[in-house]
């Protein structure tokens, strides 16, 4: 792995949380991290983290 692609990212999880929950920081941020409730919402705030979230086409309708 490229030294220049590392990424710091801090996960703070909610002990005793039913569904998991947590906040997820990420170090270019500078202090704008990302609240999650679910293993769904702490998987979409890695991707946006990591800058691999899909992103939706206006063209296209929602659902399709």
């Amino acid at each position: 792995m490229n030294a220049d692609a590392r990424r710091i990212l801090t996960l703070a999880i909610d002990p005793g949380s039913d569904p998991i929950s947590g906040r997820l920081d990420d170090e270019r941020d500078s202090g704008e991290g990302q609240e999650f409730v679910g293993w769904l919402e702490l998987a979409r705030a890695l991707e946006n983290a990591l800058g691999l979230a899909p992103r939706l086409d206006s063209a296209d309708p929602p659902g399709s």
